[in-house]
C-alpha cells in the first residue's frame, strides 16, 4: 500500500513525542516555580545539561542553556554547548552567533573552532570555513601542528574548494610526516592528485594503499566520487581486477584524457566482458568520443557473456532502440521469455516479470495491441496477485488502444484509491471531455497533490478548456514534483515558445531540481536550439541520440529547430543564408537536411521559383540521390505549379523509403488538390495528419478541399480537434476557428475566448480586429497609439499597427 507524505501513523508519531519531551524539561521548572526555593546555581545547571548532552538529549539540554544565556550568562562552556547543540539537531545557521561567540574563551576555542569551521564545511560555506581555523591557528595557545583534527578538516575544505588542489596537496603532505600512521591523509592525497589531473600517481598511491573507491569518497563530494564505484576491494581475483580498471579508466576520463581512457577500458573489457561498472564507464567514455558503434559491439559482447543477466539485456536492448535497431531489441526480449517459459525451473512470477518487462517495451514502441497481449499473459500468471501497478499499466495501454470501457472495468477493479480517479479523468481527457477530466483528477490531486501525471493532465484538460493560465500553473507543479517527467516541460516550453516568452521557455528548459537532477530530454535539447537562437546566441547542435528518435529524424528535427530559431530572432531571408552556410561546413551526407530546410525557408517568403532552382542545383550536382532534396524538390515544383508529374514521382519516391514522411503526404496532398481530385488530396493529408497531428500545412490543405466540396462541418469539426487536442498553442488555428464560428452563430463568450487566444499565440493584427469586433474596448487597450502624421511619412499607422504576423504562433 502507497504511504502518503501527509500518513496518519507518521503524523500521530509525532505529536506523541514532543509532548514528552516538553514535560521532560519543563515539569521540574514548574513544580519549583509553584513550590518556590528551588533556585540551581549556574554549575548545577550546567551539570545537568552536561548529563543531558553525554547522555544524547541534546534537543532538551536547548531551552535549559537558552534560559541561561537569556539571565545573561556568557561563559564560553555555555556559548559552545548551546552552539554545539544547535548544530547537531539541524539549526547550523542558529549556532555561528553563539560558537563565534564562544571562541573568545581561550578555554574553548578549540573545540568551538572545530564546530563552526566543520558546520561551515557541511553548508558549503568553504571560504568562512578557511577564515575559523586560520583564526584558530593564530589565536590558540597550544601547538596547532598536533591538532590533526583542524588539519585534516582545512585540507578536506581547501580540497572541496576545487581550487586550492596544490595547497592542499602542500598541507597533506605535511600531515603524513607528522602522522604517518594515519589512513585519512593518503586518501586525501588521492584526491588532491586527482584535482591536479596527476591520475598515474593518484591510482598507484590508492591501489598500493588499498583504498577503495567508496572509501575515497566518504571524506570529499570531488569528480570521482560521482563516478558510481561502490564497489570493495575484498572481491576474488577477476573481480578486484576488472574494480581496478574501473577505478583507473574514472580517474582518466575525469581528467580529460579520453581516448587513454578508452585505451584502458577496452582493454580491460576483453578480458572481462560483463563487468557492469567497468562497462557503464566504457559508455560513458565512448560517448564522450562520439564512438556509438563501439558501445553496441560492447553491450553485446557483455550479453553474449552472460545472457540471463537482467541488467545486462535491458541496457543491451534500449541501447538498441536509441539507435534505430528496434526488432532486434524486441527479439531479445521476446527470446528471454520463450527460454524462460520452456526452461521448467522458471519460477512463474519470473517469467510474468518478463512478459510485463516486454508489454512495456512495446507499449513505449507504440506497439499497444501487442503490448496487451503481453500483459494478458502476465495476467493469467498472476491472477489475484496481479499488482496494482500492473494493472494501472494495463489499463493505460488499454487508454492508448481506445478500448475505453475495459480500461474503466480495470479502474474500478483496482485497490489504489487514487488510481480509480486518475484512469477515469485520463479516459475523459482522451475522449474530449475535458470538464469531465477536470473534476476527476483534481479529484485525484486532492488524494495525491504531488502526483506529476496527474498534474500534467490537469495541465492538457485546462488547454483543452482554453485556460492557459491554469495550465501553465498545472505544468509547472508537475516540473516541481518530478523534474523526470519530461513532457511537462517540453509542453510548457513550447507554450512560452509560441506566447513568444523566450526567456521563460528557457527558465524551464534549464530547470534543475533541489531534489532530483534529471539530464535533459532529447526533445528539449531542440526546444532549447530554438529557444538560444531566438535569443540571437549560437545554439550547441550536438545532441547524443534517442531511444525513441532515429538518427536521421534527430537530425532533421534538430536543424528544423534551427531554422525556426532564425527565423524568429531575424527574417526568413537571413535564416535562410545563415542555413546555406552551414550547409557548406557539414559533411556531404548531412547537407540534405540543411537544404531541406532552406528551401522550407523559400517557400514562406513566397519564393518559389528560387526554392526550385536551389533544389534543383542541388539535386543535379551535390545530392542527387538524398531524399530530403527529393522532398524538397518535389515540395517546391508543387507550390510553383510546374512539372506536377515530377513532382509526384520525387514525393512518391520518398515515400517508398520513408513511409513516415508527414511532410512528403501533405505535400502530394497539396498536389492532388490541384489537381481537382479532392478525395485523393484528403486521403494524403489524413495519413499525414495521423504521423504529425500538428501539421498545420496537412490540415489547413485539408479544410481547403472539404469546403470546395461542400463539406464544412466536417471542416469545422477537424479544426476544433486540431486546435484543442493537437496543436492548442497555433494561433492561426484559433482565429480561423473564431471565424468560422461567426458564421456559424457561436456565442459570444467562445468567440471571445479564440480570440484572445490567436491574439496570445501570435496571429497578428487580423486577431485583434477580430477582437475589436467582439470588444472594442479590450481590442482598444492592444492597438498603440498612433504617432503624429509625418508629412514625411505617408503611411506612419501602416507599421505602427503591425503585431508581427510572422510570430510564433505562425511557424
Amino acid at each position: 500500500m502507497i504511504r502518503s507524505r501527509f500518513d496518519s501513523r507518521a503524523v500521530g508519531f509525532s505529536l506523541l513525542r514532543t509532548p514528552l519531551r516538553f514535560a521532560i524539561v519543563v515539569g521540574p521548572l514548574a513544580i519549583c516555580f509553584v513550590l518556590g526555593g528551588c533556585a540551581q546555581s549556574t554549575e548545577e545547571q550546567l551539570g545537568q545539561i552536561r548529563r543531558l548532552q553525554s547522555s544524547g538529549r541534546i534537543e532538551e539540554s536547548i531551552p535549559l542553556l537558552a534560559e541561561l544565556i537569556d539571565s545573561g550568562n556568557r561563559q564560553g562552556e555555555i556559548l559552545y554547548r548551546y552552539g554545539r547543540a544547535l548544530s547537531l539537531t539541524g539549526y547550523q545557521s542558529r549556532s555561528i552567533w553563539a560558537l563565534d561567540a564562544a571562541m573568545s574563551d581561550p578555554d574553548w576555542l578549540v573545540n568551538a573552532s572545530h564546530q563552526l569551521a566543520l558546520n561551515a564545511f557541511r553548508a558549503r560555506n568553504y571560504d568562512f570555513g578557511l577564515e575559523i581555523l586560520e583564526r584558530l591557528r593564530n589565536e590558540r595557545a597550544d601547538s596547532h601542528e598536533d591538532d590533526l583534527p583542524a588539519r585534516l578538516l582545512e585540507a578536506r575544505t581547501l580540497l572541496a574548494t576545487r581550487r586550492h588542489f596544490e595547497e592542499a596537496l602542500e598541507q597533506i603532505e605535511l600531515i603524513l610526516d607528522d602522522f604517518p600512521d594515519e589512513d585519512e591523509p593518503l586518501r586525501l592525497r588521492a584526491v588532491a592528485l586527482l584535482g591536479l589531473k596527476q591520475t598515474d600517481e593518484a591510482y598507484e598511491l590508492i591501489r598500493e594503499a588499498g583504498i577503495s573507491a567508496g572509501e575515497l569518497a566518504s571524506g570529499n563530494r570531488v569528480e570521482e566520487q560521482e563516478a558510481g564505484l561502490d564497489l570493495a576491494p575484498e572481491l576474488d581475483t577477476d573481480k578486484l581486477e576488472a574494480y581496478w580498471c574501473t577505478v583507473r579508466t574514472s580517474f582518466k576520463r575525469e581528467a580529460g584524457e579520453l581516448e587513454e581512457a578508452a585505451e584502458i577500458a577496452d582493454e580491460c573489457l576483453a578480458r572481462f566482458p560483463s563487468a557492469i561498472a567497468l562497462l557503464n564507464e566504457a559508455i560513458t567514455v565512448h560517448t564522450a568520443l562520439n564512438r556509438y558503434d563501439r558501445i553496441l559491439a560492447l553491450l553485446r559482447a557483455a550479453y553474449a557473456e552472460e545472457p540471463q543477466n537482467s541488467t545486462l539485456r535491458q541496457s543491451l536492448v534500449e541501447y538498441l532502440a536509441t539507435i534505430g535497431l528496434s526488432g532486434e531489441a524486441e527479439s531479445i526480449l521476446r527470446k528471454a521469455v520463450e527460454d524462460a517459459v520452456a526452461d521448467e525451473a522458471s519460477q512463474p512470477d519470473q517469467v510474468a516479470a518478463l512478459w510485463v518487462r516486454l508489454g512495456v517495451y512495446l507499449v513505449d514502441r507504440e506497439s499497444v495491441l501487442e503490448a496487451l497481449d503481453a500483459f494478458d499473459k502476465a495476467l493469467e500468471i498472476l491472477g489475484e496477485r496481479a499488482s496494482p501497478n500492473l494493472l494501472f499499466r494495463v489499463a493505460e495501454a488499454m487508454i492508448v488502444a481506445e478500448r475505453y470501457d475495459e480500461a474503466i472495468a480495470i479502474a474500478s477493479r483496482t485497490p489504489i484509491e487514487v488510481h480509480r480517479p486518475m484512469l477515469r479523468g485520463r479516459i475523459a481527457f482522451e475522449r474530449g471531455d475535458y470538464e469531465a477530466a477536470i473534476e476527476e483528477l483534481d479529484g485525484a490531486a486532492r488524494i495525491w497533490p504531488d502526483r506529476a501525471p496527474i498534474r500534467y493532465y490537469l495541465a492538457r484538460a485546462a488547454e483543452g478548456m482554453g485556460d492557459f493560465d491554469r495550465a501553465i500553473e498545472e505544468y509547472r507543479q508537475a516540473i516541481r514534483s518530478d523534474s523526470a517527467l519530461s513532457a511537462a516541460r517540453e509542453r510548457l516550453t513550447r507554450l512560452h515558445l509560441a506566447e513568444d516568452r523566450v526567456r521563460h521557455a528557457l527558465t524551464i528548459l534549464h530547470f534543475i531540481s533541489p531534489s532530483q537532477h534529471t539530464p535533459p530530454s532529447t526533445t528539449m535539447h531542440i526546444l532549447g536550439i530554438e529557444a538560444v537562437a531566438r535569443l540571437g546566441r549560437e545554439p550547441d547542435l550536438s545532441i547524443p541520440p534517442n531511444v525513441d528518435i532515429p538518427l536521421a529524424e534527430l537530425q532533421r528535427r534538430t536543424v528544423e529547430a534551427l531554422s525556426r530559431g532564425l527565423r524568429l530572432a531575424g527574417d526568413t531571408r537571413s535564416a535562410e543564408s545563415t542555413l546555406a552556410s552551414l550547409e557548406a561546413q557539414v559533411e556531404p551526407a548531412a547537407r540534405g537536411v540543411f537544404l531541406r530546410e532552406r528551401v522550407e525557408l523559400l517557400l514562406q517568403a513566397d519564393a518559389a521559383d528560387e526554392a526550385v532552382e536551389t533544389a534543383q542545383s542541388a539535386a543535379s550536382t551535390l545530392l542527387p540521390d538524398d531524399q530530403d532534396v527529393k522532398l524538397a524538390l518535389g515540395r517546391a515544383l508543387v507550390r510553383q505549379g510546374s512539372d506536377l508529374d515530377e513532382a509526384g514521382r520525387l514525393l512518391r519516391s520518398v515515400i517508398e523509403e520513408r513511409p513516415e514522411e508527414a511532410d512528403a503526404f501533405a505535400s502530394l496532398g497539396d498536389l492532388a488538390s490541384r489537381q481537382d481530385t479532392s478525395e485523393a488530396a484528403i486521403a494524403s493529408y489524413d495519413r499525414a495528419l495521423e504521423l504529425a497531428p500538428d501539421h498545420w500545412q496537412a490540415l489547413s490543405g485539408r479544410i481547403r478541399v472539404l469546403d470546395r466540396i461542400g463539406r464544412q462541418a466536417e471542416a469545422l469539426a477537424s479544426l476544433e480537434t486540431y486546435l484543442d487536442r493537437h496543436n492548442p498553442y497555433d494561433g492561426r488555428a484559433a482565429l480561423e476557428l473564431a471565424k468560422r464560428l461567426e458564421e456559424e452563430g457561436a456565442s459570444r463568450a467562445r468567440r471571445l475566448g479564440l480570440a484572445r487566444r490567436a491574439i496570445r499565440f501570435g496571429a497578428g493584427p487580423e486577431a485583434v480586429d477580430l477582437l475589436a469586433s467582439i470588444d472594442p474596448d479590450e481590442a482598444a487597450k492592444l492597438r498603440p497609439a498612433e504617432p503624429e502624421a509625418d508629412p514625411a511619412d505617408p503611411d506612419p499607422a501602416g507599421r505602427a499597427n503591425d503585431l508581427g504576423v510572422d510570430g510564433p504562433g505562425a511557424s
